[in-house]
């Protein structure tokens, strides 16, 4: 057996990211993680050449460890099977969220999150229910505004000012994967003579970094904010899980 797993059978679950690999075996029975089959032309026990065979007594081993999600201590209780450990991570709820005020450091989960914002920056939100068209007006210059919803999923309206014929403006969420998909949104633009719209998803993201996204945003025109530099936005999102 593979140092790799050898190490496993030694500390059972406490190096298991190390297996989360194909077990291959030689025609002896010997076994070694497919990563290190990449690296050895022979058996490391019996030097005998090293073909596709699986492992699938040992790789059935494997799927059936129940791990606890990584996040627990943020509140999630389920253990999963260990070869779903990955995507797990992506679509807990409790996975970490980060505060998108940039002088604050909180991470935690979206429940953690929307508590933490409405307790500690809970002047700089906009407040509004799904399906209920609300208007806001934010600064040409202004990257983002929050809008904090009636369940708590914090949603941000991010503006581009750096467009070259206007504003960029869309709308996404701090949130887990599993919430990708489940909201969307218009938004409509007025000047004192017209209007534009766009109608959309809501993407997801767990960290706004400041980058803008490159697609499926509203471009509005410079002369739409006027001469005090002001968008004025009529906005709905709509919650496709009601």
């Amino acid at each position: 057996m593979c140092n790799a797993m050898c190490s496993w059978m030694q500390s059972r679950i406490g190096v298991l990211d190390r297996t989360q690999r194909t077990p291959i075996r030689c025609k002896n029975g010997h076994i070694a993680c497919s990563s290190c089959c990449t690296k050895m032309k022979k058996c490391h026990s019996c030097l005998c050449p090293i073909g596709p065979s699986r492992c699938l007594a040992l790789e059935n081993v494997i799927e059936s460890i129940k791990v606890p999600c990584p996040f627990a201590r943020n509140g999630c209780r389920e253990r999963v099977g260990y070869t779903q450990r990955n995507l797990h991570k992506q679509a807990c709820l409790y996975s970490p969220c980060c505060c998108p005020i940039s002088e604050c450091a909180f991470a935690g989960s979206l429940k953690q999150l929307s508590h933490h914002f409405r307790i500690r920056h809970g002047d700089r939100a906009i407040f509004f229910m799904y399906n209920v068209p609300f208007m806001i007006s934010t600064g040409r210059s202004e990257p983002f505004q929050v809008l904090l919803a009636e369940d708590g999923v914090l949603f941000l309206l991010l503006n581009n000012s750096g467009a070259p014929v206007g504003n960029a403006v869309t709308i996404t969420l701090i949130g887990p994967d599993t919430l990708k998909g489940a909201f969307s949104y218009r938004l409509i633009a007025r000047s004192t003579e017209s209007s534009i719209q766009i109608e959309s998803c809501v993407t997801n993201t767990k960290r706004w970094d400041g980058v803008f996204p490159s697609k499926d945003f509203l471009l509005i025109p410079q002369d739409f904010c006027g001469m005090q530099g002001v968008l004025c936005l009529d906005i709905c999102v709509r919650n496709k899980r009601k």
